[in-house]
This record gives structure tokens, sequence and C-alpha cells, in this order.
């Protein structure tokens, strides 16, 4: 507050809310500020929302005093206030408009790209610049160029050119060649239709080959076979048992079912396949499988009729050009175009048919009901693209589970060849204390050598009264056994 008292700057324009008042004139309109307009500048909004004043009472928003905030108004106007300016538009507003606003906005934005005038874009069609203009310009400039119902419209108000805005001009000045747009329909079609026609073809022919490797794919039937096996063995006893087939939503149940050890049926049958048919890991001859992941039947066939629209609209937008001189070169193109298109879209209509073809064949090969149905054909190749994954992701766990056998099965080698080592080691220490032992005892037996020796050095003793020798009976016997007792 004190701050605020020395503070030089200027008031900030409301007005104190004493006591309890604050409640009761939180409900009025808000205390005024400076008024900014008329000294010459406007602030750049704060777009908020603002309480209704039937719930401010009962809200929090009373019990703040904005007399208590200093706002530096010089310094806010140098940092948020924009000039007044005089309103130049009110004259143009007043124009008489002819398209839609938000229609002549799009043309604006599409115009600052291409920057091209009105003649400039008839010269396209007059002297055959097509062919030298990027496709995106010219796809821009076709979405300037006015629909039959706008050229209609704009030519009905031709006379008030002077007075419209520019872009109604604009606009005017194109219709002045009829049909503009058509025209340039046809050239973008031309200087398009091999690239895109190209490309729908690689497409096609990729699903059309998609169906013959699931077919004739021996590892896939493998694996479908040994599934079938497992599942009736399962569901033996059971109504599900006895199958002579299964729909492939099967394939991704086998991830779910789990054994007693936490390991999933589809890795017990990656592990049944490596064991007994090792030659169907990795289901590897449909290498055309995974890319249908990034096309779409229905994608493929809305580019095909479409390729094939263009086809039919270059054949009549030639019959209107008639017999114009200027537009002669762009004609005899169009012909030229039409010829070579013609025979690309039988074609494409032949390999369209093949394709379906082969999409249904394979259909009846997994026993499905609706054949021609294309969601329910791409679904069994999503299903397939999945198991494939699957199968993969089996492989993995299986091979991360022998990668940890054989380290334990290592590690335990390595102890016990450590143990084998330390108890040799320690039956090395326990010899050599032995014979330390021993050579004690030698060194006793030395040291009875030498009292032995003492004693013979000493005076003899008078020898004793020799015993009488035992019988020869008995110390025969006696001399028998000594070899047994040793």
């Amino acid at each position: 507050a004190a701050a605020a008292a020395n503070d030089p700057a200027k008031p900030s324009g409301f007005g104190p809310l004493a006591g309890g008042a604050a409640a009761a004139a939180a409900t009025g309109p808000a205390p005024d500020a400076l008024n900014n307009e008329a000294r010459g500048r406007k602030k750049k909004p704060l777009h908020w929302q603002k309480v209704p004043n039937n719930l401010i009472a009962a809200s929090f928003w009373p019990t703040l005093d904005q007399t208590r905030i200093t706002l530096r108004e010089e310094e806010i106007d140098n940092l948020f206030g924009v000039d007044v300016k005089e309103d130049i538009t009110a004259q143009e507003e007043q124009r008489p408009e002819v398209l839609p606003h938000k229609r002549k906005h799009n043309i604006n934005i599409l115009l600052a790209n291409v920057k091209m005038s009105a003649e400039d874009i008839h010269d396209i069609i007059r002297e055959n610049r097509y062919k030298d203009i990027d496709p995106g310009i010219l796809q821009a400039i076709l979405l300037v160029c006015p629909t039959a119902e706008e050229e209609t419209m704009l030519k009905a108000q031709s006379a008030m050119i002077d007075q419209v805005d520019r872009t109604d001009r604009y606009m005017m000045e194109l219709t002045e060649m009829p049909g503009l747009r058509g025209k340039i329909l046809c050239a973008l079609s031309a200087l398009t239709f091999n690239d895109e026609a190209v490309e729908i073809i690689r497409k096609m022919d990729t699903y059309a080959l998609i169906p013959v490797q699931v077919m004739k794919s021996e590892k896939l039937a493998k694996w479908l076979e040994t599934i079938l096996a497992m599942g009736n063995f399962l569901n033996s006893g059971t109504p599900k048992g006895g199958a002579h087939g299964y729909k492939l939503e099967a394939l991704a149940m086998l991830s779910t079912v789990k054994d007693s050890k936490g390991n999933t049926l589809m890795d017990y049958i990656h592990s049944m396949i490596v064991r007994d048919n090792d030659f169907a890991f990795p289901i590897d001859d449909m290498p055309s499988l995974m890319s249908s992941a990034e096309m779409s039947l229905d994608g493929i066939n809305e580019d095909v009729m479409g390729l094939l629209e263009s086809v039919t609209n270059v054949g009549e937008q030639i019959k209107t050009l008639g017999a114009d001189p200027s537009l002669a070169g762009f004609k005899a193109d169009m012909e030229v175009f039409a010829a070579e298109a013609l025979k690309t879209r039988e074609e494409i209509v032949s390999l369209r048919g093949l394709m379906m073809s082969k999409l249904e064949e394979m259909m009846q090969h997994f026993g499905e009901r609706n054949k021609a149905a294309r969601g329910r054909q791409e679904d069994i190749l999503r299903m397939l693209r999945e198991f494939l994954a699957d199968t993969e992701i089996a492989n993995a766990k299986l091979m991360e589970k022998a990668e940890r056998q054989a380290k334990a099965a290592k590690d335990k080698k390595a102890e016990k060849k450590a143990k084998k080592k330390k108890d040799k080691k320690e039956k090395a220490e326990g010899g050599s204390g032995g014979g330390g032992g021993g050579g004690d005892e030698g060194a006793a037996a030395d040291g009875a050598a030498d009292e032995g020796g003492a004693d013979a050095a000493a005076p003899s003793a008078p020898p004793a009264e020799e015993a009488p020798a035992p019988p020869a009976a008995e110390t025969e016997p006696a001399a028998a056994d000594a070899p047994a007792d040793a």
C-alpha cells in the first residue's frame, strides 16, 4: 500500500468500494475505466467470459477490491495500445456481392498461391501451357474456376463488373472463356492420368496376387492343420468338437487361452510346429500379404471409378470444344489423350475383374459364405496379418526361453566346475598336512634308533636264560594264519 501511495503512476480510474457496499456494488455495473477510444488509443482485448450478475453475490468475487491495484496506463498504452484508425473498408463493404463471402475467401487463399491473372489462366488452355504447370498448381486453379452455377450467376451480373469487389471482378473475367472449369479438369486429367493409372494398376496387381499366395501357402496350411487337430482334441466330447474347419477368428483366440504354466495356446502350437514341422516357420511364403495393410479395397474401387470417370469427362469435353480455332491445339491434345486413356481404361477394368475373382476364390477357400463382400475380404486379410505377427511373438518368447535355459545350464556347469576345483584344492591341502605328521613320526623313530645305539654302546647285561622252543605243531598254524591276518 505504501509503495502504491508513492508510485507516480496514474490512478486506475476505478472508484473504491467501501465496506459492505462492495457486495452490493459488485452486482451492478463495474466501475468505468478511462475512455481509451476517446484518447485515441484502444487496447488489445482480453477475450474472457464474464460471470453473470445473478451469480456474483454468492461467489468470492465481491471480496476483491480493484482499487488496490495500480494500473500504469501510459505503460499499458505503449505495450497493449492500438491506434484508432478510420474505417476505410466501409465503402468497400457497400459494394454489391455476387458470390458468397466464404467462397470468395477461399478463392483469395488459392489465388495467393497461384498468382495468375484471368488472362494467364485462359492461356493455359489456348496455348497448351498445362504441360509445363505443376499438377498442384493446376489443381488449385481448378478449385478457383467457377462452377457451372457460378458461371451463370456471374454472367447475369456482368454489367456490374465495375461496381463489384476485385474477387467478383476476377471471377467474371474467368467466365469470358465458357466452360473453363471443365477444360482445366481435362488438362489436369491428361497431366496426371498416367501416374494415377500406374499406381492403381500396382495396387490391383498386389491385391490379385495376395489371394493366390495365401491359397498356395504350404506353411500356412500346416499351421491351420495343426490348430484344427489341437482344437478338436481340446473340444472333444463337446458340440464344438469334430470340426472339419473353423472361422479364422479362432486364430486370435490362440493367444487368449493359457495353460497351467501361464503360457498361451499359441506358444504351445508354435512349439509343436518347431518340433514336428520346422519347415513351416517362419511363414514367409506370402510376401505380399503385409502390403494389404497399406491399401483398402474401397479406396482402390473409388480410385478406379474416379479414373474411369475422368476418361468419360474428357470425351464429353472434346465434344463441347467445337471448331473454335483458338482451342484447336488443346482439342487435338485431348483427342490423343482420350484414345490412349481408353486403352488403359480397358486394362484397368479387366484387372479389377481379375482381382475381385481371386479374392472371391480365397473366400471360398476358407469356407466363407458371402464371397463378394469387400469388408469381409479385408477382415480375412487382416486376421491373417495379425496371425503372422502372433507367430513371430511366440517365436520370440521361445527363443528367450531357450536363451534363459542355456544361460542357466552354463551357470550350473560353471558352478559345478568351481566346486570340483575347490574340493581338489581342499584335498591337496589335507594331503600335505598328513605328510608333515609322518615326518614327526620318522623323527621320533630316528630318536628311538639313536637311543638304541646308545644302549648298544653301553655294557651289555648278562644274557637271560633262553626259553624252550615251542613244539613245531603249534608254530606251523600260526605261520599259516599270518597271511590272512595281514
